[in-house]
């Protein structure tokens, strides 16, 4: 089968899916500013909706899982129910096995008040689920969703984004919950998730079901806290004042109807989360500092550049001070084009500045007095030169900058698109080429009769009846055949072609009607084909 594997994918693994579909062709959507996993997984992209009917138009999904946002606690992905409502568009009115798993947020309540209080991310996440029991009834359907803690996966603990934020406030000194440390965690494995996605769809019924994955693990964060804290010492834990939550007690379905209990903790686990995080974390140790601080600070090291240009054409100046040739050179002016074709607009007016305020050093070297230079207008023409050859050339190399980005990221579109429809299109040719080999490869199929129409045709037809003999033996796996030929009488046969290993014998004519009960069978009966 083919299964499709959408949403909030980011915890997915080519172990995970070895374990839930061990012998089907699995497709990962990749979602929209997310890094593939580098893992031999079959992973495209589908941001928008266009994306969405191209991938179905060239797929033939059997099955399809849904992952809700809220699986990850606090997300700030948005967009979740436009994307799934594309989705279920999209499917409505094709024989697809769908399954949704959506996370706790629409389960918890409030044990300590009367009256029910929702959020907004429990009303997005019944939104949801109700969005798919509507295409189910009016599109019939087959959706099934499933409730189900929080997910977090030890493999994959560097791209889990609750995960990696605790990490990185513990690792710079300070751990932040919103919960109390009362209250009670609500995380399941995802392990067990794959195990129960297994055994739902291998024991499939077309109707619409809501199941509740329990959640029976005694673990609160503050033992959350306590953990993470023992592997970063001197890490302050603080605990926030959000309301306790409750999650709903088992309703033991899954048990007895699936015989699915979890079995991971989240507490047993925790040292694999941690410590694939560290590792992970020293893998992308920074080799050299100072070339990645200037490369993370262009700005400032554009600055520096500027500045250091700068002086190196005041010392020039000094330098050729008495050179009848080189005075009549403008340096500044030099220093001030250079500048703004090489960085832009910006740096042409900073360097622009910078050249008035080498003239007005100049002046002052020469005990010149400040008035006359900024009263008399006819001084002001250097200051005007500069700033307009700062501006204009920056200006050209800003705008063919803003080109060139442009340019470059069109092309960057439609290399993703041909990336995107190149892998669709491979993987319709594999696909032809996987049906093509099981139809006119396979002994028991379709390219049996293809083959031996084929061998027929192109003998010749005195040799016709050995090849006969020859393809009759191979697919009736027998090496005693023979084939007669029956006279224009009716009376006779007579032996055209055998086996080697075939006893002649008397056999080359024989008597038609010695062999009565046959032909009453071919007269009375037909002749049966397979």
């Amino acid at each position: 089968m083919e299964i499709l594997l959408i949403g909030n994918t980011d915890f997915v693994t080519k172990q995970w899916i070895e374990h839930t579909f061990p012998q089907d062709k699995v497709v990962v959507a990749l979602r929209k500013g997310t890094e593939s996993s580098g893992e031999d997984l079959k992973i495209i992209d589908m941001p928008d909706r266009d994306a969405v009917s191209e991938v179905f138009s060239n797929y033939e999904f059997d099955r399809i899982v849904y992952f809700s946002e809220d699986l990850t606690p606090r997300s700030e992905r948005d967009g979740d129910l436009g994307y799934l409502r594309r989705l279920l568009h999209t499917v409505r009115n094709r024989k697809v096995q769908m399954l949704m798993v959506s996370g706790p947020e629409s389960e918890f309540a409030y044990p300590q008040e009367t009256d029910v209080h929702e959020t907004s991310k429990s009303l997005m996440s019944r939104a949801g689920e109700e969005l798919g029991l509507y295409y189910a009834r009016t599109y019939d359907l087959e959706v099934k969703i499933v409730r189900c803690p929080y997910l977090y996966a030890p493999q994959r603990n560097g791209v889990t984004a609750y995960f990696n934020g605790l990490f990185e406030q513990a690792q710079a000194g300070e751990l932040r919950f919103h919960e109390r440390a009362e209250q009670r965690t609500c995380f399941l494995c995802a392990d067990d998730l794959a195990e129960l996605i297994y055994r739902i769809f291998d024991d499939w019924t077309a109707d619409s079901e809501l199941f509740h994955v329990p959640n029976v693990f005694d673990f609160t964060y503050g033992d959350l806290g306590t953990l993470i804290a023992g592997y970063f010492p001197g890490t302050k834990v603080v605990y926030g004042e959000d309301r306790p939550q409750a999650y709903p007690a088992d309703d033991h379905e899954l048990r007895l109807r699936y015989g699915f209990s979890p079995r991971y903790s989240l507490r047993e686990d925790f040292p694999h989360v941690i410590e694939g995080w560290l590792k992970l974390r020293e893998n992308k140790t920074d080799k050299y500092p100072v070339w990645d601080f200037l490369r993370s600070h262009n700005k400032w090291w554009t600055v520096l550049e500027i500045i250091g240009a700068f002086l190196l054409t005041e010392w020039l100046r000094a330098f050729t001070q008495g050179n009848s040739q080189l005075e009549t050179v403008d340096l500044r002016l030099l220093f001030v084009v250079i500048v703004g074709t090489i960085y832009g607009l910006h740096a042409g007016v900073f360097a622009a500045v910078l050249a008035c305020a080498g003239v007005a050093m100049s002046y002052a070297s020469q005990g010149a007095s400040f008035a006359p230079l900024f009263y008399d207008t006819s001084n002001w023409l250097a200051f005007v030169i500069y700033f307009v050859a700062g501006s204009v050339c920056g200006y050209v190399q800003s705008r063919n900058q803003e080109s060139v980005r442009f340019v470059r990221d069109e092309n960057g579109l439609l290399r993703n698109r041909l990336d995107f429809l190149r892998g669709l299109y491979q993987d319709v040719l594999g696909d032809r080429r996987q049906l093509r080999d099981q139809i006119i490869g396979r002994r028991d199929s379709f390219g049996k009769l293809y083959a031996v129409t084929r061998e027929l045709d192109e003998v010749q037809p005195q040799k016709l009846y050995h090849t006969a003999i020859r393809i009759m033996q191979e697919s009736l796996d027998s090496d005693s055949l023979a084939i007669f030929r029956v006279d224009n009488g009716g009376q006779f046969a007579r032996l055209v072609a055998a086996s080697p290993r075939f006893d002649v014998g008397s056999f080359r004519s024989v008597r038609v009607s010695d062999y009565g009960e046959i032909i009453t069978a071919l007269e009375h009966n037909g002749i049966w084909v397979n």
